[in-house]
Protein backbone atom coordinates (compact mmCIF):
# COMPACT_ATOMS: atom_id res chain seq x y z
CA UNK A 1 0.00 0.00 0.00
CA UNK A 2 2.11 3.11 -1.17
CA UNK A 3 -0.46 5.82 0.29
CA UNK A 4 -2.34 5.32 3.19
CA UNK A 5 -5.43 7.90 1.57
CA UNK A 6 -5.28 10.07 -1.31
CA UNK A 7 -6.86 13.66 -1.50
CA UNK A 8 -9.43 14.75 -4.54
CA UNK A 9 -11.13 17.90 -4.24
CA UNK A 10 -10.55 17.96 -0.65
CA UNK A 11 -12.26 14.35 -0.31
CA UNK A 12 -9.95 12.07 1.39
CA UNK A 13 -10.51 8.35 0.02
CA UNK A 14 -9.29 5.30 1.20
CA UNK A 15 -6.17 3.77 -0.50
CA UNK A 16 -6.96 1.28 -3.34
CA UNK A 17 -8.16 -2.33 -2.21
CA UNK A 18 -9.13 -1.14 1.02
CA UNK A 19 -12.89 -0.68 0.66
CA UNK A 20 -15.52 -1.73 -2.18
CA UNK A 21 -14.51 -0.80 -5.85
CA UNK A 22 -15.11 2.83 -7.19
CA UNK A 23 -16.58 2.09 -10.43
CA UNK A 24 -20.25 0.96 -11.13
CA UNK A 25 -18.79 -2.79 -12.94
CA UNK A 26 -21.17 -5.36 -10.86
CA UNK A 27 -18.62 -7.77 -11.12
CA UNK A 28 -16.09 -5.92 -9.07
CA UNK A 29 -18.72 -5.01 -6.26
CA UNK A 30 -19.45 -8.71 -6.49
CA UNK A 31 -15.41 -10.23 -5.85
CA UNK A 32 -15.01 -7.86 -3.58
CA UNK A 33 -17.85 -8.81 -1.39
CA UNK A 34 -17.30 -12.29 -1.84
CA UNK A 35 -13.38 -11.64 -1.04
CA UNK A 36 -14.34 -9.50 2.52
CA UNK A 37 -13.06 -11.86 5.62
CA UNK A 38 -16.02 -12.98 7.81
CA UNK A 39 -15.10 -12.19 11.96
CA UNK A 40 -17.09 -13.31 14.45
CA UNK A 41 -17.72 -11.96 18.19
CA UNK A 42 -18.89 -14.54 20.61
CA UNK A 43 -20.08 -13.96 24.26
CA UNK A 44 -19.62 -15.50 27.41
CA UNK A 45 -23.36 -16.41 27.68
CA UNK A 46 -23.04 -18.67 24.02
CA UNK A 47 -24.04 -15.99 22.24
CA UNK A 48 -22.79 -15.32 18.44
CA UNK A 49 -22.70 -11.61 16.57
CA UNK A 50 -20.91 -12.10 13.38
CA UNK A 51 -19.94 -9.68 10.24
CA UNK A 52 -16.81 -8.92 8.42
CA UNK A 53 -12.86 -8.22 9.50
CA UNK A 54 -11.98 -4.34 8.61
CA UNK A 55 -9.24 -4.09 11.62
CA UNK A 56 -6.08 -6.46 11.73
CA UNK A 57 -6.87 -9.72 10.69
CA UNK A 58 -5.76 -11.86 14.27
CA UNK A 59 -7.54 -13.16 17.19
CA UNK A 60 -8.22 -11.47 20.84
CA UNK A 61 -10.14 -11.71 23.64
CA UNK A 62 -11.52 -9.41 26.79
CA UNK A 63 -14.41 -7.69 28.57
CA UNK A 64 -17.30 -6.26 25.93
CA UNK A 65 -18.54 -3.05 26.75
CA UNK A 66 -20.27 -0.24 24.72
CA UNK A 67 -19.88 3.56 24.41
CA UNK A 68 -23.19 5.80 23.17
CA UNK A 69 -20.89 8.46 22.13
CA UNK A 70 -21.83 9.95 18.53
CA UNK A 71 -18.66 11.36 17.82
CA UNK A 72 -15.21 11.02 19.42
CA UNK A 73 -13.77 7.41 18.52
CA UNK A 74 -9.88 8.66 18.31
CA UNK A 75 -10.31 9.57 21.98
CA UNK A 76 -12.27 6.71 22.91
CA UNK A 77 -10.13 4.11 21.33
CA UNK A 78 -7.20 5.70 22.86
CA UNK A 79 -8.65 6.10 26.39
CA UNK A 80 -6.82 3.98 28.84
CA UNK A 81 -10.16 3.08 31.20
CA UNK A 82 -10.86 0.96 28.09
CA UNK A 83 -7.72 -1.31 28.24
CA UNK A 84 -8.77 -4.90 28.11
CA UNK A 85 -12.07 -4.19 26.72
CA UNK A 86 -13.81 -4.87 23.15
CA UNK A 87 -15.52 -1.42 22.57
CA UNK A 88 -19.32 -1.37 21.05
CA UNK A 89 -19.78 1.95 19.62
CA UNK A 90 -23.68 2.20 19.22
CA UNK A 91 -23.92 5.35 16.33
CA UNK A 92 -24.50 3.52 13.57
CA UNK A 93 -21.96 4.95 11.17
CA UNK A 94 -18.45 5.02 12.11
CA UNK A 95 -15.24 5.67 10.39
CA UNK A 96 -17.09 8.61 7.84
CA UNK A 97 -14.20 11.33 9.18
CA UNK A 98 -10.76 9.05 9.21
CA UNK A 99 -8.56 9.55 12.15
CA UNK A 100 -5.41 12.58 12.39
CA UNK A 101 -2.21 11.71 12.29
CA UNK A 102 -1.09 9.59 14.88
CA UNK A 103 2.40 10.79 15.01
CA UNK A 104 1.57 14.67 15.49
CA UNK A 105 2.69 15.89 18.65
CA UNK A 106 1.85 19.06 20.97
CA UNK A 107 3.68 21.77 23.02
CA UNK A 108 3.82 19.34 25.96
CA UNK A 109 5.33 16.65 23.65
CA UNK A 110 2.07 14.29 23.91
CA UNK A 111 0.27 13.26 20.73
CA UNK A 112 -1.92 15.90 19.68
CA UNK A 113 -5.36 14.08 18.90
CA UNK A 114 -5.41 11.60 21.27
CA UNK A 115 -6.31 10.74 24.94
CA UNK A 116 -2.97 8.36 25.48
CA UNK A 117 -0.43 7.40 23.36
CA UNK A 118 -1.60 3.91 21.95
CA UNK A 119 -4.61 2.39 21.08
CA UNK A 120 -5.87 0.60 24.71
CA UNK A 121 -9.17 -1.35 23.89
CA UNK A 122 -8.56 -5.01 22.37
CA UNK A 123 -10.69 -4.99 19.45
CA UNK A 124 -13.78 -2.26 17.96
CA UNK A 125 -17.24 -3.31 16.88
CA UNK A 126 -19.74 -1.47 14.75
CA UNK A 127 -22.45 -1.83 12.76
CA UNK A 128 -21.52 0.34 9.33
CA UNK A 129 -17.92 1.35 8.79
CA UNK A 130 -17.34 3.45 6.35
CA UNK A 131 -14.50 2.69 4.12
CA UNK A 132 -14.31 6.53 2.84
CA UNK A 133 -13.07 9.21 5.29
CA UNK A 134 -14.41 13.15 4.20
CA UNK A 135 -12.16 15.30 6.74
CA UNK A 136 -9.53 17.88 6.59
CA UNK A 137 -7.67 16.45 9.27
CA UNK A 138 -8.02 12.85 7.68
CA UNK A 139 -4.30 11.17 7.34
CA UNK A 140 -5.81 7.47 7.73
CA UNK A 141 -8.74 5.58 7.54
CA UNK A 142 -10.36 4.13 10.84
CA UNK A 143 -9.34 0.52 9.41
CA UNK A 144 -5.86 1.38 8.20
CA UNK A 145 -5.43 2.95 12.09
CA UNK A 146 -6.56 -0.36 13.09
CA UNK A 147 -4.40 -2.41 11.18
CA UNK A 148 -1.59 -0.54 12.57
CA UNK A 149 -1.82 -1.32 15.74
CA UNK A 150 -3.23 -4.75 15.45
CA UNK A 151 -6.53 -4.31 16.45
CA UNK A 152 -9.24 -6.18 15.43
CA UNK A 153 -12.41 -5.20 14.38
CA UNK A 154 -16.15 -6.82 13.08
CA UNK A 155 -18.32 -4.04 11.05
CA UNK A 156 -21.51 -5.37 10.33
CA UNK A 157 -23.13 -6.55 13.88
CA UNK A 158 -26.61 -5.81 15.06
CA UNK A 159 -25.25 -3.58 17.79
CA UNK A 160 -28.32 -2.37 19.47
CA UNK A 161 -29.22 -6.05 20.28
CA UNK A 162 -25.86 -6.34 21.33
CA UNK A 163 -25.90 -3.02 23.57
CA UNK A 164 -29.11 -4.53 25.50
CA UNK A 165 -27.96 -8.16 25.97
CA UNK A 166 -24.67 -5.80 27.67
CA UNK A 167 -27.15 -3.32 29.31
CA UNK A 168 -29.22 -6.21 31.03
CA UNK A 169 -26.73 -8.48 31.92
CA UNK A 170 -23.73 -6.24 32.37
CA UNK A 171 -20.21 -6.19 31.14
CA UNK A 172 -19.58 -9.80 29.84
CA UNK A 173 -16.62 -11.61 28.60
CA UNK A 174 -16.17 -11.91 24.90
CA UNK A 175 -13.75 -12.91 22.39
CA UNK A 176 -13.14 -11.85 18.37
CA UNK A 177 -11.88 -14.56 15.62
CA UNK A 178 -11.03 -13.36 11.85
CA UNK A 179 -11.73 -15.97 9.20
CA UNK A 180 -8.19 -17.34 8.38
CA UNK A 181 -7.00 -17.05 11.45
CA UNK A 182 -8.15 -19.14 14.54
CA UNK A 183 -11.16 -20.57 15.37
CA UNK A 184 -12.98 -19.11 18.62
CA UNK A 185 -12.78 -22.97 19.84
CA UNK A 186 -9.33 -23.14 20.02
CA UNK A 187 -8.85 -20.09 22.78
CA UNK A 188 -11.00 -19.47 25.85
CA UNK A 189 -12.03 -15.88 26.96
CA UNK A 190 -10.04 -13.75 29.60
CA UNK A 191 -11.29 -11.72 32.20
CA UNK A 192 -8.84 -8.77 32.31
CA UNK A 193 -9.93 -7.40 36.06
CA UNK A 194 -8.05 -10.18 37.30
CA UNK A 195 -4.63 -8.33 36.31
CA UNK A 196 -3.91 -5.12 37.63
CA UNK A 197 -4.91 -2.70 34.94
CA UNK A 198 -4.21 0.36 36.88
CA UNK A 199 0.22 -0.54 36.31
CA UNK A 200 -0.46 -1.59 32.63
CA UNK A 201 -1.35 1.90 31.65
CA UNK A 202 0.75 3.93 34.05
CA UNK A 203 4.02 5.07 33.48
CA UNK A 204 7.20 3.49 34.76
CA UNK A 205 9.41 6.65 34.76
CA UNK A 206 8.43 9.91 36.40
CA UNK A 207 7.21 13.04 34.11
CA UNK A 208 7.17 16.63 34.53
CA UNK A 209 4.72 18.67 32.44
CA UNK A 210 5.39 22.58 33.15
CA UNK A 211 3.14 25.34 31.70
CA UNK A 212 4.92 28.52 28.92
CA UNK A 213 5.85 31.56 30.99
CA UNK A 214 3.41 33.96 30.88
CA UNK A 215 3.97 37.34 29.34
CA UNK A 216 3.45 40.53 30.85
CA UNK A 217 4.02 42.18 34.33
CA UNK A 218 4.75 39.78 37.54
CA UNK A 219 1.24 41.05 38.87
CA UNK A 220 -0.62 40.28 36.34
CA UNK A 221 0.80 36.56 36.03
CA UNK A 222 -1.55 34.05 37.85
CA UNK A 223 -0.07 32.36 40.65
CA UNK A 224 1.37 28.84 39.84
CA UNK A 225 0.40 25.48 41.42
CA UNK A 226 2.05 22.09 41.19
CA UNK A 227 0.00 19.30 40.80
CA UNK A 228 1.35 15.90 41.80
CA UNK A 229 -0.50 12.58 39.91
CA UNK A 230 0.52 9.26 40.98
CA UNK A 231 -0.32 7.71 37.50
CA UNK A 232 -3.28 5.73 36.83
CA UNK A 233 -4.61 6.29 33.41
CA UNK A 234 -4.85 10.17 33.03
CA UNK A 235 -6.05 11.43 29.57
CA UNK A 236 -4.00 13.74 27.99
CA UNK A 237 -7.18 16.70 27.94
CA UNK A 238 -6.58 16.04 31.92
CA UNK A 239 -3.15 17.23 32.24
CA UNK A 240 -3.42 19.43 29.04
CA UNK A 241 -6.25 21.33 31.20
CA UNK A 242 -3.79 21.10 34.41
CA UNK A 243 -0.72 23.15 32.51
CA UNK A 244 -2.99 25.49 30.64
CA UNK A 245 -4.27 26.90 34.19
CA UNK A 246 -0.24 27.55 34.83
CA UNK A 247 -0.18 24.48 36.74
CA UNK A 248 3.11 22.05 36.89
CA UNK A 249 2.12 18.32 36.23
CA UNK A 250 4.15 15.98 37.94
CA UNK A 251 3.55 12.30 36.84
CA UNK A 252 4.92 9.53 39.02
CA UNK A 253 5.71 5.92 38.02
CA UNK A 254 3.06 3.24 38.36
CA UNK A 255 2.34 1.19 41.34
CA UNK A 256 0.44 4.69 43.94
CA UNK A 257 -2.80 5.95 43.19
CA UNK A 258 -3.77 9.70 44.42
CA UNK A 259 -3.67 13.57 43.67
CA UNK A 260 -1.51 15.93 45.47
CA UNK A 261 -2.30 20.04 44.92
CA UNK A 262 0.88 22.04 46.37
CA UNK A 263 0.95 26.02 46.31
Amino acid sequence: MSKLITQHNGFHQTAAGEGPPSNENPKDMIQWLSSRKRATLELADGSIFSGHSFGYQGCTKGEVCFNTGMVGYPESLTDPSYAGQILVLTFPMIGNYGVPDDEEVDNLGMLAHFESSKIHIKALIVADYSYAASHYQAKLTLGQWLQKHKVPAITGVDTRALTKLIRNHGAILGKVAVQGTQSLEEFGFDDPNLVNLVASVSRSTPQVYSPAPVEGPPQDAPAKKSLSHFCSGLWHEEQHCAVLRQHTWREAHRGAMGLRLHQ
